[in-house]
């Protein structure tokens, strides 16, 4: 199973290709699409607006769900 900090890394590693092989493809049809003027700057800054607001309000929540997450994890480890 490994250690936490291995684990940790694999999420992380998993989070960072999932977000290129999703993210970044889509952002940069847009950007093409903005270019090409089949889309619009608005339509664009809405878009970037949008990531960074969610990149946001993930790691709020992630920041929000540490202490119980943590405190859930301790009480499982000692029931071990």
């Amino acid at each position: 199973m490994g250690s936490g900090q291995q684990q940790g890394v694999g999420i992380v590693g998993g989070a960072t290709i999932l977000l290129f092989l999703l993210v970044d493809p889509w952002l940069a049809v847009l950007t093409d699409d903005v270019v090409e003027g089949r889309a619009s700057d608005a339509q664009f800054r809405r878009s970037v607006v949008g990531l960074l607001g969610s990149r946001l309000a993930g790691t709020l929540a992630a920041q929000l769900l540490l202490v119980p997450a943590a405190g859930l994890i301790a009480a499982a480890a000692r029931q071990l």
